[in-house]
């Protein structure tokens, strides 16, 4: 049986969770438990990509002699040498896989036993190993597209935790009641008055504010938190997931209740009229702000904006560069007894230098979420306003230009997020009936007759991809 008819669509619903009450120590548990699934998964991919190796060496002299040269440069520090002897075994390996299909599909049947006997060894509850399992093999190709490879997993204080709901009596997934009825065992969220929604918006955040109940392991262990159901679920919506997700952001640790719901799709009435052309770009203007779309409705990145998220950002390299270099060690002066409050010039600098970095670590959130914010709001206006849009991605241009003035080919692109603002215009289109035509505009003869610039435009176009893979989920409807 099918997940998901045709005729059907899937949203992502995003509602804001306060720190839970009751069960944080085994959320930890159970998002260590998946980063070990996660950490053995990539060790399979390092064996398998080092059986491909070797079983291409015995038959490529070429390949032979790239092996060679990698395991002679891996056991130094040199990175540069190491992705350079990486890079010197993709056209001899890309060959040997042309020609030894049938040797392929048997080292990948043995890949998919390995998955199989470490996803059924994870202590893991069943959803969280499956979410573990299904971001691996879709990242495994994403990488392996950009000429990168997996990583394991790192020391942060991010996390997803899964309920993946199966089916009901009523049909595949859960009814929106069933959510709010005691239906559910793995998660429940207390029931609102409908009327709630018509309250003024301060009165209606407030009221909205409702315990939920989400389960976190095997053992049945339930978390206990607030959660803002600040938008009505779709009554004719079907929930087929619920996620957990926490995420340090600055000195903050946000949590969010993401809920995939399928819902009939149906034909949106177009809301705009006549057509409009824009084109996509980060071109700096003369009072220091930045376009990055032209036409009827121009999206400009405020010079003052752009000051900010600089300043924010120089305070945070301040600061990991001070802890790299072993400056920052606020330590109790010995002889002094416990509970003594001195520091001296040296220890309070590096204090005050923690504080900004952590101060401007927040700041920078807040100017990124205003950016994408206004981003959005300006997707939307276009895809009101107009019934056809067509869409220009200049990358290639900016790029020269950006070149041109001596700066990093990277940082306004990056500031500018132009992945982000057409995806919104994609989603935005979609939700009012918009029709988007999106053109890549071809290579300038500036790039087309530079091999550097033709290099660096390749690999910014394969960071912009995985860039979106990683973004999360797309933007909630």
């Amino acid at each position: 049986m099918k997940r998901q008819d045709e005729d059907t669509e899937s949203r992502v619903y995003r509602y804001g969770v306060q720190t839970p009450t009751k069960g944080l120590d085994e959320i930890h548990a159970e998002s260590e438990r998946m980063k070990e699934l996660w950490d053995r998964l990539v060790d399979i991919e390092r064996e398998t990509e080092r059986i491909h190796w070797e079983s291409a060496a015995a038959d490529s002299p070429a390949m032979a002699e790239a092996v060679k040269k990698y395991d002679a440069v891996v056991a130094g520090s040199d990175f540069k040498a190491i992705r350079e002897a990486e890079r010197a075994t993709w056209a001899p390996l890309s060959a040997w896989r042309k020609t030894h299909k049938e040797e392929m599909k048997v080292i990948e049947l043995e890949r998919r036993a390995k998955v199989v006997k470490a996803r059924q060894g994870s202590p893991a509850w069943w959803p969280n190993y499956n979410a573990v399992v299904a971001r691996y093999e879709a990242q495994r190709v994403a990488v392996r597209k950009a000429g990168r490879r997996l990583r394991h997993s790192r020391e942060e204080e991010n996390g997803t935790l899964n309920v993946q709901i199966q089916g009901t009596k009523t049909g595949l997934g859960a009814a929106a009641d069933e959510l709010q009825n005691g239906t559910l065992s793995a998660i429940q969220i207390k029931a609102l008055d409908p009327g709630i929604y018509d309250l003024p918006r301060s009165e209606r955040r407030r009221r909205t504010r409702v315990d939920m109940e989400m389960r976190i392991d095997r053992a049945g262990t339930m978390l206990r938190a607030k959660v803002t159901m600040h938008r009505p679920l779709p009554p004719n919506g079907r929930i087929k997931a619920a996620q957990l997700v926490w995420r340090r952001e600055g000195t903050y640790t946000r949590y969010y209740l993401c809920l995939v719901i399928s819902r009939p799709r149906f034909e949106r009435p177009t809301v705009g009229q006549g057509q409009a052309s824009i084109r996509i770009q980060w071109t700096p203007q003369p009072d220091g702000s930045v376009l990055v779309a032209d036409g009827p409705l121009p999206r400009v990145l405020p010079a003052r904006w752009l000051s900010d998220v600089r300043s924010a950002r120089a305070a945070i390299g301040l600061a990991a560069k001070a802890v790299k270099d072993g400056w920052v060690r606020v330590q109790r002066p010995p002889g002094l007894p416990k509970g003594t409050h001195y520091l001296t010039p040296e220890q309070y600098e590096a204090l005050k230098v923690q504080h900004d970095g952590a101060d401007a670590t927040n700041r920078l959130r807040r100017l990124l979420g205003r950016r994408n914010e206004e981003h959005r709001l300006w997707a939307r206006a276009m895809a009101m306003r107009f019934a056809a849009i067509r869409v220009q991605e200049d990358d290639d241009r900016s790029i020269v230009a950006q070149i041109e003035r001596g700066e990093d080919a990277n940082s306004l692109r990056v500031l500018a997020a132009t992945f982000r603002l057409i995806a919104e215009l994609k989603h935005q289109a979609t939700e009012h009936g918009s029709h988007l035509d999106i053109v890549a505009a071809p290579l300038s003869p500036e790039v087309a007759n530079n091999k550097k610039l033709r290099k660096l435009n390749k690999a910014a176009r394969a960071k912009i991809a995985i860039a979106k893979k990683e973004d999360g989920p797309r933007p909630a409807a």
